[in-house]
């Protein structure tokens, strides 16, 4: 049977979005998982209690019984956000229960701030059997970007029919401009969670703006330095501000 699916576990609504988005693009199904005991409602601390331990195997995390098997198709899209830079907790109930041995796999997620690339690892760890390819990521305050963005990396990865220019390559990162550590201040300082001190950059331009790739470094509870890499990107629109797309940690 060749054929796609889509299996989303979607948490605040945000990733099933893009899982339609992904539907509508793809023409596949869209599967949503749900969990046998729900979050508590309203209780943030409690749901982060909760999903770590469900991540660290000290909680269990059941899903109710799904329509769609995996294993009668043959590209298998999962959707999910990413919790403790990682895949959600069902996601990986989901490996343990269900046949991808021979699949191929397409991850693609929705975060805070980035977690695509160790999310991506530890598929590829759960689902040894199957081919899981280089997902596609995207922030929750962007997902009115999702269908083009998607779009480009469905025909990138020949998922879909078509083709799309190639994007430029990044320069190799230099020295800051006062303009463009300015940039990273004004797309950055306003999040919640300290996205470092930026070191160098690279850029690249395209049809309709500029990306930049920040080298920056942060330092933790303990004293220690951290290397993170920040991709902003500034649109060709009068009057656009920055805006960071994703961290790799």
């Amino acid at each position: 049977m060749s054929s796609s699916l889509i299996i989303c576990y979607s948490f605040s609504g945000v990733t099933e979005k893009v899982a339609k988005e992904l539907s509508s693009l793809t023409g596949a199904p869209v599967e949503n998982i749900q969990t046998v005991e729900p979050y508590p409602a309203n209780d943030f601390d409690k749901i982060i209690e909760i999903g770590l331990g469900q991540l660290q195997g000290k909680i269990p995390c059941e899903l109710k019984p799904i329509k769609h098997n995996p294993a009668d198709y043959d590209t298998v899209y999962i959707a999910f956000p990413v919790w403790f830079d990682t895949a959600a907790p069902a996601i990986f109930t989901l490996a343990k229960e269900y046949d991808f041995k021979g699949k191929k796999v397409v991850p693609v997620a929705t975060f805070g701030s980035g977690g695509l690339e160790p999310s991506v690892a530890n598929l590829r760890k759960a689902l040894p059997g199957a081919e899981v390819i280089d997902g596609f990521g995207i922030r929750d305050i962007r997902i009115e970007k999702a269908h083009k963005e998607l779009g480009r990396y469905l025909k990138e990865n020949a998922l879909i029919p078509g083709s799309v220019e190639p994007l430029p390559v990044y320069s190799e990162n230099h020295a800051m401009s006062k303009e463009e550590e300015a940039i990273f201040h004004e797309a950055c300082d306003g999040y919640s969670h300290p996205l470092g001190t930026p070191l160098s950059v690279g850029e690249r331009q395209g049809d309709e703006g500029t990306d930049y790739r920040f080298a920056s470094e942060v330092t933790d509870d303990k004293g220690q330095k951290q290397q993170m890499v920040v991709y902003i990107t500034l649109e060709n629109v009068d009057g656009a501000k920055p805006v960071f797309t994703r961290v790799q940690r």
